[in-house]
Parts: structure tokens; sequence; C-alpha cells
């Protein structure tokens, strides 16, 4: 009997967009999982800049960790040779309105980008109109990204943040923005009362780092990447979305590229089908659309309505080391895609039939050809060392959709297991994504 596996969006009408988006950029992605931010831009400091001994106290380190002096006249200096991830939250002090080319020659451009970049801090108390400091917050994510450079790191203190979030400005390969929890601390983004089929954070510019958050409550997507490069994210918790938790796509091949998506845990999502009556049209929990050279490694997927993890007509994606189980239809899914690369994943299900489709749990990992705007058979996967526990191994279903074929893929081995082997530590629990 023919399956219909299919769930994928509409590439046109994917995402309500925010303000703008940026022009693209590609980078090597051989470190892009480091989360550790080197960053460097050639431009002067803005002038909203946060008074470095505020942020130094708050975060508790020393102000020679980051060995950041400056002069309020003409000295900049920086020495990186201790720099550790906690210097991703250096500031230029707020009396330095200037540098000189005769103080900053010779530096490398990663210096130069600490000199130049500023931090700012939100709070749930803080105020749209203040200067972003720590004794002066702002009270937003998109007031902070509209003030925001190549370079700049936007720490976000714990509490609830209602409404929609637009990332549409980014930095530079060498100086992406980074956003993230400040250091200790959890902030929710919450999308209740938000209008209909909105995706929650919205990221549309290219250089980012989103990092370190809860996303829940979504009309429509979680966290959406739409038409960029080099954007990662890392190590956020997302649930209760209508439609998937995180998604990465673009109109055409040759656009998004260089993405990573690391370290998350999304589970209670695509809540649109909590009835499983849907045929088709249902979205992933983690998923890439038309996108190119990335990373999806170290990821939870579980509990969902849609598929745990999925690639549309994408190329040179790895799918590394996730967990997935008790998701709905196949847990993790290739469809068109090109020269996959799946290893180190473990594949289950509990029993829960909450989550079965036709009276069965979800299929372990599958191959297809279906139906889309982009067709290319699949091609040059590379399947090997998972584990499956109670759920099929790897596989082509060619009968179903537009077929194709598979070609010079490898579909390796595997260790098969069964259901009854599962064991509670590889379930995902609240203590892992606070630790």
């Amino acid at each position: 009997m023919a399956r219909s596996w299919h769930h994928w969006y509409n590439h046109a009408d994917h995402f309500n967009f925010g303000s703008s988006s940026s022009t693209t950029s590609t980078v090597d992605t051989s470190t892009t999982t480091d989360t550790t931010t080197d960053t460097s831009s050639g431009t002067t400091a803005d002038t909203t800049t946060v008074d470095t001994g505020s942020i130094t106290s708050m975060l508790g380190e020393s102000s020679s960790s980051a060995a950041l002096t400056t002069d309020s006249a003409t000295t900049s200096t920086v020495d990186t040779s201790t720099t550790t991830a906690a210097d991703t939250t250096t500031a230029a002090t707020s009396t330095t309105t200037s540098t000189t080319t005769s103080t900053t020659s010779g530096l490398s451009a990663a210096d130069q980008s600490l000199i130049n970049s500023a931090t700012f801090i939100v709070a749930t108390d803080g105020n749209d109109n203040g200067a972003g400091t720590a004794s002066d917050p702002l009270a937003t994510l998109n007031a902070a990204i509209s003030q925001a450079h190549a370079g700049d790191t936007i720490l976000v203190r714990g509490g609830t943040y209602q409404g929609q979030v637009n990332i549409w400005q980014g930095g530079t390969a060498d100086a992406p923005l980074t956003i993230k929890a400040y250091p200790g601390e959890h902030p929710v983004i919450d999308g209740s009362g938000t209008g209909s089929n909105t995706d929650l954070v919205s990221i549309t510019a290219s250089n980012v780092v989103f990092q370190g958050f809860e996303v829940e409550n979504a009309s429509r997507t979680g966290i959406g990447v739409w038409d960029a490069s080099n954007v990662q994210i890392l190590d956020n918790l997302v649930h209760d979305t209508q439609r998937g938790g995180i998604y990465a796509g673009a109109d055409q091949p040759g656009i998004a590229s260089n993405i990573t998506i690391s370290g998350n845990v999304v589970h209670d999502t695509v809540l649109e089908n909590e009835s499983r009556s849907a045929s088709s049209g249902w979205a992933q929990a983690i998923g890439v659309d038309l996108v190119s050279d990335s990373n999806v490694t170290g990821n939870y997927s579980f509990d969902n309505y849609g598929e745990g993890f999925g690639a549309l007509s994408s190329t040179n994606v790895v799918f590394a080391n996730n967990t997935a189980y008790d998701d709905f239809s196949v847990n993790m899914y290739f469809d068109k895609s090109q020269y996959i690369s799946a290893y180190g994943n473990t594949l289950f299900e509990t029993g829960d039939s909450e989550y079965y489709r036709n009276g069965s749990p979800a299929a372990g990992m599958t191959i297809a050809n279906e139906y889309t705007s982009y067709q290319m058979a699949s091609l040059g996967d590379d399947i090997h060392d998972n584990t499956f526990l109670g759920v099929s191994g790897p596989y082509y279903d060619d009968s179903y959709g537009w077929g194709g074929g598979l070609s010079d893929s490898t579909l390796g081995a595997e260790t098969m297991l069964s259901a009854s082997d599962v064991t509670s530590d590889m379930l995902w629990t609240e203590d892992l994504w606070a630790a």
C-alpha cells in the first residue's frame, strides 16, 4: 500500500516575513558547531554600548579575562591569548567614542572586532528607550536587533517575552550577530496571542547565532530560517507549536547554506495534526528544505505529530548523533536529497500509541522521492552506524510519489534492537536541557 509520507511546506508561502532580509554569505562549516564565536569587524564602535565594568561584574568574571583595555581618547588594545567562550560578552566601554588607525594598526581582524563590538542587555523590566546596558537594559529583542551590528552580542535575561522576534539583520561571516541567553538564566519566547500562521522566531538574515532559548506556543513554526546562510541554531528548547519546531529553507537552491542545528530539543509540535487525521502535508519537528552544506547534530525530537527529522531537496547535509522517538509517520526522512550523511542516530518507539499512524509506530528511517517543486532523485547518500529499537531500519521507498530511484548510495551496517531494549537513559528529561 502506498504511504503518504509527505508533509513539506510550499516554498513561497512558508514565512510570515520580518522587516527585511540580508544578502547571502557562505562559509566553511567545518567549525560551525563550536558555540564560541570568533568575531571580526572593520567598523568603529556603535555609540550605543555597554559599560564593561557592569557586564564583567554581572558575569562574575575578572575584567582581565578578555584583556580589553581602552583609553577614552585614542588608545585601544586587545589581547585574545586567553579568550574563552564567556569573552563573547565583552563590550566596548561607554566612554570610548572613537579609535585611531595608529593605535589599531597591526591587529588581526578578530582583535579589531573585539574593540568595535558591543553587548546589549535585554530584560523583562527594561525599556526600549534604554541604553541596553546592565543598569539600563532594553525590553525587547526586536529593539536590540535594530541597534546591533556585525560582531555584537545580545544577552537576554531570564523571564518570559511575548510576541514574534524578527531577526532581519545579522553580521558577517567573520563577525556574526550573536543572540543568546544571559549566562545561567532562562529566557522564554512565548507566542501566545500572536497572529495566526506566524513563525515565532523568524531569521531572515545571514550570519546569526541564536542560542539558549525556550520557544513555545508558536502559531506556526517555532524557529524559522529563510533564505539565509551561516546561521547557527544552538541549545534551544522548542515545544507546543502548530507546525514545525525548527525549520530552515529557501525559495530556490543555492541560497540557504551552512546552517547548523545542534543541541536543540523539540517536542509537542505539529499540533495542527494532533488528531492524526491528515493524510499528507504535515511538518517535521526539525527540517531543512533546499539547504546545502549544513549540519543537524545532537538534537532530540519526540512526542511530535509530524516527522522527527527531515530533509527535502537538500544536498550535503549531515544528520549525526540525534535522537528521535514517538514521532508521527517517520522518525528520520530524506526526500529527494543528495549526499546526505546519517550516522550515530538513535531512533525508537516507546509503545506510546498517541503518536502512531494507522495503528503503527513511525518508521525508523526512510528515503523517497516525492512530487515537489524541485525534482532531484536521491543520490550519494551514506547511511551507517545508526541504532534502531522497535522501528524499521533505513530503506528506500519507491512505491510512493515521483520515484526516480536511489543511486550511488550506501545503506551500511546498523544496530537493530527491539523496543524492549529501550532504557530510561535514552529519554530526554528537563534536567538535561537545564544542565
